[in-house]
This record gives C-alpha cells, sequence and structure tokens, in this order.
C-alpha cells in the first residue's frame, strides 16, 4: 500500500524536488531514512530541506522515485488499521474462544475427579470444599502448570491470540484484516551515485585549485602538439603564462583499466604538455597498468564506495599543490 499523492494537486513543487537530488549528489544526505516518532514515522532529514509537512515530502519521494530519479529500498512493512490506514497500534492478547481481552496468566489446576481445570484462586477459597464443577468432597487437585484464562466466557487453557487496537479509530482486528504500509528508503540510483560521486570529486579539486591561485576547467579540450583535441575532465592551468599544470580524467564503467587503457592516457598527456597528471579509476586497475601509472608519474585514485570520502583526496591534492607549486616556481 503506497501512500496517495494527493496532496501535490497543482502546485509546482520542482524546487523542493531539486533541493531533495542535490543533497543526495552533493553528499551531505547519503540516503533518505524514515525515522520513528510518536505517532508513524517521517523522512526528518527531507523535511528540513524542503520545509515542507510530513505528507508531502513523502509523496515527493515516491514521485521522484516512480520517474526514476531516486532508487527505492523496502525497511519495513508496517501493520496498519484496515478501516482508518493509521499505523499507531497496541498489540493486545484475547481469548481465542470470545475474542475478549480479558484474559489472564495463573496457575491452573485440574480436579481428579470430573476432570475439570480450575485457576488457582477459584479452589483455595475456603469455601471451596467441595469441586465447583462436580460438587464432590474435597477432591484431590493436579497442578497442570501455568496457563492463560478467559474471565469473560470462562474458559481456561485457552490459547491467546494477538490482536492489533488501533489507538486512532479503535479498532480490534486480526492479522487477516490488517492493511500493509511498506515503508522506503529513498537514494540515488547506482548510476546517479557514480554520477554525484565524479561530480563532488571534480568539484573539490576545481575548488582548491582556484583557492591556489590556479584557473580551473571542467570537461574542457585541449590541443596538442599532434594538432589533435584532447577532452579531459578537470583542466588546471597556471593563471601567470597559461601553462597546463594538471589533467584529470575519469575512468567511468564497470571494464578494468589495463596497460593499454593506461596507455592511450599518457599519451593524450604526453601531447597537450600536461606537467602533472590524475586517473580516477571507478572499477579496478590491474597491477601491470598500476606500475606503468607509477613509472610515469601518474596520479591514481581508486573510488569504488559510493560515498566520497574527502580524507582520501587531501593527500593527493597535498601531493599535487606541491609538485605544482614547486615547478611554477622554477
Amino acid at each position: 500500500m503506497r501512500l496517495r499523492r494527493d496532496a501535490l494537486t497543482n502546485i509546482d513543487y520542482s524546487e523542493a524536488k531539486q533541493r531533495l537530488l542535490m543533497a543526495l549528489k552533493n553528499g551531505s544526505i547519503d540516503e533518505y531514512t524514515p525515522i520513528r516518532m510518536k505517532k508513524g514515522y517521517r523522512y526528518l532529514d527531507a523535511e528540513r530541506i524542503t520545509s515542507l509537512n510530513p505528507v508531502i515530502v513523502r509523496s515527493l519521494l515516491e514521485e521522484l522515485a516512480d520517474f526514476g530519479k531516486l532508487s527505492r529500498r523496502i525497511v519495513h512493512n508496517l501493520v496498519a488499521c484496515p478501516t482508518c490506514g493509521s499505523t499507531d497500534l497496541q498489540l493486545l492478547l484475547t481469548c481465542s474462544e470470545c475474542g475478549s481481552t480479558r484474559i489472564k496468566l495463573g496457575i491452573t489446576y485440574q480436579c481428579s475427579n470430573c476432570q475439570s481445570y480450575f485457576l488457582k484462586e477459584e479452589i483455595q477459597e475456603e469455601e471451596r470444599i467441595k469441586c465447583p464443577k462436580c460438587g464432590v468432597d474435597r477432591p484431590r487437585y493436579d497442578k497442570t502448570g501455568s496457563f492463560y484464562a478467559c474471565l469473560n466466557c470462562n474458559s481456561i487453557l485457552v490459547l491467546p491470540v494477538w490482536r492489533a487496537l488501533c489507538r486512532s479509530c479503535g479498532l480490534l482486528f486480526d492479522q487477516e484484516e490488517a492493511g500493509i504500509v511498506e515503508l522506503y528508503s529513498y537514494s540515488l540510483p547506482e548510476s546517479k551515485m557514480h554520477e554525484s560521486t565524479y561530480e563532488a570529486i571534480l568539484n573539490y579539486f576545481s575548488n582548491e585549485f582556484k583557492k591556489a591561485g590556479f584557473s580551473a576547467s571542467r570537461e574542457d579540450t585541449l590541443k596538442g602538439l599532434s594538432g589533435v583535441l584532447h577532452r579531459f575532465s578537470l583542466i588546471v592551468k597556471d593563471n601567470g603564462d597559461e601553462k597546463t599544470k594538471l589533467v584529470i580524467d575519469i575512468a567511468s564503467g564497470t571494464n578494468e583499466v589495463d596497460e593499454r587503457y593506461l596507455l592511450s592516457f599518457i599519451i593524450k598527456v604526453r601531447d597537450v604538455r600536461a606537467e602533472n597528471s590524475l586517473l580516477v579509476v571507478t572499477s579496478n586497475i590491474n597491477s601491470k597498468a598500476e606500475k606503468l601509472a607509477q613509472k610515469q608519474g601518474i596520479h591514481i585514485l581508486k573510488v569504488k564506495n559510493k560515498t566520497l570520502q574527502k580524507n582520501k583526496l587531501k593527500p593527493i591534492l597535498h601531493d599535487l599543490l606541491i609538485r605544482m607549486t614547486l615547478k611554477t616556481e622554477t
């Protein structure tokens, strides 16, 4: 049972949806997860980002998932009231015979004469010198153990049944009557996660190099000595003499980066006379390619996690800045 999106009507929530997506893309939120509250579940991070009420937020998340912008992952199946849909329920033990909630757990005894069962308190009273059922004087009672008894229909050895009481409308219902509410967490689809990781990496390096006094351009081309135009994910230049200080490429996809792939990257780097280079690898890189990169002074950044860890980027940034600054000074 999915949440209806009646709340959206004709109001344009495109800006709110963009905020929800951007928070995932820039890594400030890993996924929107339902949080248990006093009454029901809410997506607090999404509510904070959009400043919208819980019903509209859930509707927006569902709409984004329906259009493939988000991926939904089921985290809970909630029992809901079949009448009003509320998930604010209380579990109660009920009598399997009459359905009453007036049942209690007690020690039971059996009359050796008539085989009837009684609670301990029923045969301990002073006036119970006779069996309450068959009337025999001073019967022998055998202890049978602890069992449930119903105070409504006087049944003993009751097998209790769990039933749910709706706190909203007061309906008492069993499992067969219950409604089910599926609760999801929402995140970027796998492909979008990788794209957002690439975006975060390029943004991080671009901003840091600009802070250091260099110019940085995204998805740009450089003309090589051969006359061929080579495209790079990020190009960093010296503002003073326009020397190419660094080029960055991203080896996306699931195929392993081998020595042939790396060699083509090295040829591009040499042709544009870039002083430094960085290849971001999102799958695997074989040992031969890794050794070739080390020999040729190519920096390799392996990114396999869905979320970006900036502490992994800082050492590479630091090393590159030292190399770029030293060559600038010389």
